[in-house]
């Protein structure tokens, strides 16, 4: 019980403010037969807005003698081809050729332009007052990977000041981060209103909040509680890439809780990720149980989950 109550009235000791505000969009492009290369500052990945193959312009971009189209020049592969070689990677190359993205203007010399911003994958928190709905967006391409959440109160009148502040810690609703995570886990977007409602009461009398902290990633991530079976699927035409795979447990009862939480280090089966995948890869959905017939028991005693991180392709 001792890591039951730690994690009911855990403190944070950060706080990361979201300005709101987002990333500039920039343009890259290179002339038919080059490589055009895009890197993105540590800490960030790229988010593929446009792309075209082709031309929209005369001589001005990529002059050459073979320039009989200016206008309604664009292979209708251009954003598919660069989102897949690029969208939430770090850096990117990808060749401006016919062999790449086809012929949309034969005779005519071309040009590839991407349009782009790069995102930070650094730690967000959003903030509401009780009362409120949360609202959580990511670029295009990136999925909501939530971190941590926290329906209550954990600190005075600094935030969301109301006469009736009665508690100013241990003031955190069991469901919290459990509510957040089906909301918004691998979603775009997403809204969660901060209310008693939805999370219960966890100090009455007290006028509260809701803080989520969260990344936007290029991969999802999902998990189920010991004994669940997790459902993972992909939109029509795209299929199942596992990135890696764990059953066991390295949280504390914030995560699948309960009192038999005996261990949460070094609990992890090492069949996590060949089982997953051999279920999964390649697939456009799949089911796989979480229990220790399927995987092993990697801490006897203490109540498990399976989380999986995945991509479409």
């Amino acid at each position: 019980m001792g890591v039951l109550t730690h994690s009911l009235c855990i403190a944070v000791l950060y706080y990361a403010a979201f300005s709101g505000t987002s990333a500039q969009l920039q343009t890259s492009f290179v002339c038919e037969g080059k490589t055009l290369t895009i890197e993105c500052p540590s800490g960030t990945t790229i988010d593929v807005e446009d792309a075209l193959y082709g031309r929209d312009r005369g001589p001005s971009v990529c002059n050459h003698r073979s320039i009989r189209v200016t206008s309604g020049c664009k292979a209708s592969t251009s954003l598919s081809r660069v989102r897949d070689a690029c969208q939430g990677e770090t850096s990117c190359q990808i060749s401006a050729s016919n062999r790449v993205f086809g012929d949309p203007c034969v005779g005519t010399y071309k040009f590839l332009r991407v349009e782009y911003k790069c995102i930070s994958t650094e730690l967000q928190t959003s903030l509401v007052c009780e009362g409120k709905t949360l609202t959580i967006e990511c670029p295009s391409g990136t999925y909501i990977d939530v971190e941590y959440a926290l329906y209550g109160r954990d600190r005075g009148p600094s935030v969301c000041n109301h006469p009736s502040i009665r508690v100013t810690s241990c003031c955190q609703s069991s469901t919290s981060l459990s509510r957040v995570w089906n909301a918004c886990q691998g979603e775009t977007s997403c809204q969660i209103s901060a209310s008693n409602h939805v999370f219960g009461d966890p100090c009455v009398n007290t006028y509260k909040f809701l803080r989520v902290e969260y990344k936007c990633r290029s991969v999802r991530r999902a998990r189920v509680c010991e004994s669940g079976n997790l459902s993972l699927h992909c939109p029509y035409g795209q299929v199942l890439n596992i990135v890696g795979a764990s059953y066991g447990r390295n949280a504390g009862s914030e995560v699948c809780p309960s009192p038999s939480i005996r261990q949460i280090s070094n609990c992890r089966a090492a069949s996590s990720s060949h089982v997953v995948s051999s279920a999964c890869n390649g697939k456009n959905a799949c089911h796989v149980s979480a229990n220790n017939g399927v995987f092993g028991d990697p801490c006897v005693g203490t109540y498990k989950y399976l989380e999986v991180e995945y991509s479409c392709n």
